[in-house]
């Protein structure tokens, strides 16, 4: 009779526990990372749009307003840069169709070069720089406003930001399409 309540004893520990982890597990995935919600108002929410992710595209983001309209899509975009992976946050901004903002969370360049390429001097070269039309690089000087001008010494580097950016271009344009 003691063996046949202990066995019962554990049965409902074990269906216990795992209710207890059913709940909570699907709450740990939905956890939305600091660097995807930095700058964001407390009225704008997020939705994952996995949907839209594949091999470069990390993550990716639609915010809405607080009348729960379109207002950013938000992706991670990883690229190869001179010295390994770079990780960029891209921000564009679905009303006017504009990268809104860049940033680059992570990098392996060097800091006499490459490392330039992620202060806000350079990365301010992006903002308002139209997703329609994908980005080139200008090693002197941009010819048009879909040219970026490289960071001297860090072409490489800069290449890669233009080449993660554009990826991130051809997304927001499936995303318009889906839309």
């Amino acid at each position: 009779m003691c063996l046949i309540k202990t066995k019962y004893r554990w049965f409902v520990a074990t269906v216990v526990f795992v209710v207890v982890v059913w709940a909570v597990l699907p709450n740990l995935s939905q956890k939305i990372p600091a660097y995807i919600t930095a700058g964001l108002q407390d009225t704008e929410t997020l939705t994952r749009q996995k949907n839209l992710e594949e091999r470069n595209i990390k993550e990716v983001y639609l915010v809405a307003d607080q009348t729960d309209q379109p207002a950013e899509l938000l992706l991670i975009v990883e690229t190869m840069g001179y010295n390994g992976p770079l990780k960029l946050r891209v921000q564009l901004d679905v009303k006017k169709s504009i990268l809104a903002n860049l940033t680059i969370l992570a990098h392996e360049e060097s800091a006499t070069y490459g490392a330039y390429a992620a202060e806000e001097w350079f990365l301010e070269r992006f903002n308002g720089k139209d997703t329609a039309h994908d980005l080139r690089l200008a090693k002197v000087a941009a010819q048009n406003a879909q040219e970026v001008v490289a960071v001297t010494g860090a072409t490489i580097t800069s290449k890669a930001i233009i080449d993660g950016v554009n990826q991130a271009f051809s997304t927001y344009r499936k995303y318009q399409e889906g839309n």
